[in-house]
Parts: C-alpha cells; sequence; structure tokens
C-alpha cells in the first residue's frame, strides 16, 4: 500500500489551542505546514512549520501564505464572549477575514477546512434540544452575543461564496474542546477556576465537551474525506453542568459548587457586579454577564454525520479531563488552590 504524498497546508490562527494541535498532527505526518497567526511560536517554528506573520486581513501576506498550496484550515478568529467592544470588530475578523482566507485560497485552487463553532446551531434554553446538521441557525438565541452571531454570519457568507465560486469548503462546528495544551486558557477555565474553587454556584445549563485532540483528527479527515460544502457538527458528550463538576470532583477530589441559583437571579448578580466594577475603571472577563447567558443554555448536539462520512471516533471524556488536569497542574500551578 503506497503511503500519501506530503501535502502543503496553511493553517491560520495555528498558535490557538486547536491551531497548535492540528499543526503538530499534520507536521508528524510528514505534510508541509504553513502557519498564519499575529505572533510567532517558536516551538512550532522549530517543529518544522513554515510561518507567516500577521493577519487574515492582510490579503498580500494570505496571497503569499497559499501560494501552491494544497488545502487551507481556516481556525483564525476571536474567541471571546463579551458585548463589551460591539460586534463590529468580530464581523471584521469573522465575515471579512473569512472572505478573504476563501478568495485567498480560490485562486490556489485548494480545498479549505473551516472551523466555525456548534453555537450557530446548537443553542437553547431547551434541555431536550439535541442540533444535527439539518437544524436551522439559532438567530434569534444568539442575537445578543458578538462572537456566536457573527459566527452565524461568516459561515453564510463562507458557503455562499463556495457555492457561487465552485470552492470545496468543509464548515467543521466543533463544541467546547478540552485536553491538554491550552495555554491560553481558552477553554479550559472553568476547570482551573473549579480546581481554584472560584465557581460559587451550578448554572442551569449543560454543554457538550470534546477532546482538542480528537478535533484536529476531524479537521484532517474533513481535508480528505469531507464532502464539499458540508458542514460537521464535532462534539463527544453532552452533559449539564452539574454532571461535569461530578466528574471533575472525582478526578481531582475538590468539593463540586452545590448552589443552585436561577438564570435571573445570577444574571442580575453578574451585571451588577460588572457595573460595581466599572465605576472603579476595573474589568473582570470571569464576571461577564455573558458567560452566565452561556451557561445557563444548552449546547447538545448530534456528530452522527461526521462519524458517518469521516470515520471519526471519540475518547472518554473522562480520559479527556484527566489529560486536561494533569496538564494543567504543571502548566498553571499557582492556578490549583
Amino acid at each position: 500500500m503506497s503511503t500519501p504524498s506530503p501535502q502543503t497546508y496553511l493553517v491560520t490562527g495555528g498558535t490557538g489551542f486547536l491551531g497548535q494541535t492540528l499543526v503538530r498532527r499534520l507536521l508528524s505526518a510528514g505534510h508541509n505546514v504553513r502557519v498564519l497567526a499575529r505572533s510567532k511560536d517558536m516551538g512550532l517554528i522549530n517543529q518544522g512549520a513554515q510561518w507567516h506573520q500577521g493577519s487574515i486581513l492582510d490579503r498580500h501576506l494570505l496571497s503569499q501564505a497559499t501560494q501552491d498550496g494544497d488545502g487551507v484550515f481556516h481556525l483564525a478568529g476571536r474567541v471571546d464572549h463579551t458585548r463589551r467592544d460591539g460586534f463590529e470588530p468580530f464581523r471584521r475578523l469573522h465575515v471579512e477575514g473569512t472572505l478573504a482566507v476563501l478568495e485567498a485560497a480560490l485562486l490556489q485552487n485548494a480545498r479549505v477546512v473551516y472551523a466555525s463553532t456548534c453555537g450557530t446551531v446548537a443553542v437553547s434554553r431547551d434541555p431536550a434540544f439535541i442540533a444535527n446538521e439539518d437544524t436551522p441557525y439559532q438567530r434569534d438565541t444568539v442575537a445578543p452575543w458578538p462572537y456566536h452571531s457573527t459566527k452565524v454570519e461568516a459561515e453564510e457568507a463562507a458557503l455562499d461564496f463556495a457555492n457561487r465560486k465552485g470552492l470545496e469548503l468543509i464548515t467543521m462546528r466543533p463544541s467546547l474542546l478540552l485536553g491538554p495544551g491550552d495555554t491560553r486558557l481558552s477553554s479550559s477555565r472553568t476547570l482551573v477556576d473549579f480546581v481554584a474553587r472560584k465557581i460559587p454556584f451550578v448554572p442551569e445549563g449543560g454543554l457538550n465537551v470534546v477532546d482538542v485532540r480528537d478535533v484536529a483528527a476531524a479537521f484532517d479527515l474533513g481535508m480528505t474525506l469531507g464532502r464539499p460544502g458540508a458542514t460537521y457538527l464535532v462534539g463527544a458528550r453532552n452533559m449539564t453542568l452539574a454532571a461535569l463538576f461530578d466528574q471533575l470532583q472525582r478526578l481531582t477530589g475538590v468539593p463540586a459548587p452545590k448552589l443552585k441559583i436561577p438564570y435571573k437571579a445570577a444574571h442580575a448578580a453578574t451585571r451588577s457586579a460588572t457595573w460595581g466594577l466599572g465605576l472603579i475603571g476595573r474589568y473582570d472577563p470571569g464576571l461577564d454577564p455573558v458567560l452566565v447567558e452561556l451557561a445557563h443554555h444548552h449546547w447538545y448536539l448530534d456528530s452522527s454525520a461526521a462519524r458517518h462520512d469521516l470515520g471519526w471516533t471519540t475518547r472518554p471524556t473522562e480520559e479527556t479531563l484527566k489529560d486536561a488536569l494533569e496538564w494543567l497542574a504543571q502548566h498553571h500551578p499557582q492556578k490549583k488552590s
């Protein structure tokens, strides 16, 4: 059986949690990997990644980074759940930036695997709601949230562009990424706060958890096996936040919070705290009202399409949490108590 020839791939946002994991996976498979990001990562460079430093809004840089490439993994975005800056900074990066990446890929006839979010469709106040690939966008639900709202806009714009221009586009919608290697704590803040006993109550919502290493595998599989024009929900396990905290208690020995506060009371308390901090010129991202709103929704999904089309599998959630906690204990020990 012949070994597949190395491909040349561009990864935008390659310094993020998923980006680093995907870049390492592609390099280990022998591919030529280019990274376009605002900052350098010497660890990835030393492993063989070719670097293009800058923004996806720089079309000249995009042209250089995609030159003679076989495919593009578009992961760049702003993962930030706040309304403080309004919608335009998110829209510029998510919509305009994504279209710029697609235009550059089209000129090279390169396939694109695009990282969106499960939150474009998999979000509801109803715990019985489980999204699949046929679920419509949850526009009304996500309308108050700049990150999720502009991700809906970006998905629509990307799919429209691909259909009109004949670009091979595969859209991935991951759930909450956990596992080792979250250097920026972009997804693992909840675990850090749990161990530090900074979570005072149990929100009413639920989430879907997936291992970042399994998502990197899904993106890799999507590049070769994904159906052009398809969207794939990429998640492992639906669970309430109470169930997540119980599992973290078993793994760490740290008591899980027991207090449950209704959504309206929790939201009012958070808004009051944020307003009080604002009076003295301070802002605590952990007290942003949007986080309370998100935590009182359910983000449940069905990943059957990805499993069927891509042959994708996931590891047990307990393994993901255990590996994440061990990594955090080594790299963020000051957060443990």
